[in-house]
């Protein structure tokens, strides 16, 4: 009766052909230890709810005879097991069909409620999810990359509509910082007008005049000591260049006096009722100017008396002497 049962239970059929017997008793020696393992606890199993049963049946038997149909229905057993083949229980599996899958998927749930938590599985998922999160992150840097490809270097960078838009609004941009600021021209320093600033940094620096002018005097005068042909040439040509720069500030004053002259006669004619519109001056006018002014100086210098101060006068006029 327990083999029976067992057999109902556990849905276990009997050897067909003994082919496979010898297929799979040569091909798995090892695999039906373990099976024999596992049915040796199975049959412990059974033998245990097969005891009860007849327990419960025969309670009024004494315990002698119990004990041994116990050992008679285990010896049956086993003796059974040991003559099925594992063709026979693969056939018997593939008959059943397979189970549900929510069945399996409460099974498995159950089974890792049950089974302990190993700390090498914890690890090995952990590992598994970083790779996973890297891997997304690549995609996803992968996908802004090519969002932010163009068709040519000259192409305007397209933005993407997805990517929300900063709430920050820069309202005043900072000035950028000067590398190198100069007094004359620094707005902080000079006043916003431009004229104005350059007439008021020419009266406040204008005593760098005297300082070259003291300057050529004495590279002149170095230049009339050194006897060394090299060192001559270099203070020669020191003192073109400082005669340039003093020539060329004589210059710009002598521009601008005439162009304050000029201004100054368009005022009084519209003034009067003259002219309607002044004549702004260009700059190659003030040039002619000054060059006119010159061919006039040419002019007096050769009516004037060739004393030492009227050339003194002459040479002041055209910027070749300071003192």
């Amino acid at each position: 009766m327990a083999i029976s049962d067992l057999l109902n239970r556990r849905v276990r059929a009997k050897p067909d052909d003994d082919d496979d017997e010898e297929v799979y008793s040569q091909g798995s020696g090892s695999e039906q230890e373990q099976d024999e393992g596992s049915d040796q606890s199975g049959e412990e199993q059974d033998d245990e709810g097969s005891g009860d049963e007849v327990m419960d049946d025969d309670d009024d038997d004494d315990d002698d005879d119990d004990d041994e149909d116990e050992e008679d229905d285990q010896e049956d057993i086993q003796s059974s097991l040991n003559n099925i083949s594992f063709g026979a229980l693969a056939k018997a599996q593939s008959s059943m069909g397979p189970r549900k899958t929510k069945r399996a998927k409460s099974s498995t749930t159950e089974d890792a409620d049950t089974q302990p938590v190993n700390p090498l599985d914890d690890i090995r998922a952990r590992i598994r999810e970083t790779r996973e999160q890297k891997q997304s992150s690549s995609s996803s840097n992968s996908s802004k990359k090519d969002l932010e490809k163009r068709s040519s270097k000259h192409a305007p960078m397209v933005q993407s509509t997805k990517r929300a838009v900063t709430r920050r609004r820069t309202i005043i941009e900072p000035p950028a910082t000067a590398r190198s600021r100069d007094p004359r021209f620094d707005p902080t320093v000079v006043g916003k007008n431009t004229h104005m600033s350059i007439d008021s940094s020419e009266k406040a620096y204008g005593f760098l005049n005297d300082y070259r002018a003291k300057e050529l005097k004495d590279l002149k005068e170095q230049m009339a000591k050194t006897k060394d042909p090299f060192q001559k040439e270099r203070l020669k040509n020191q003192v073109r260049s400082a005669t340039d720069r003093l020539r060329e500030s004589e210059n710009r004053k002598r521009e601008q006096k005439v162009l304050a002259d000029h201004k100054r006669k368009e005022k009084e004619l519209i003034k009067e009722g003259k002219k309607s519109n002044p004549y702004y001056m260009k700059k190659i006018g003030r040039r002619r100017w000054r060059g006119e002014g010159r061919r006039w100086l040419r002019r007096r210098s050769r009516r004037c008396l060739w004393n030492g101060e009227g050339l003194r006068v002459i040479l002041l006029h055209l910027g070749r002497v300071v003192q």
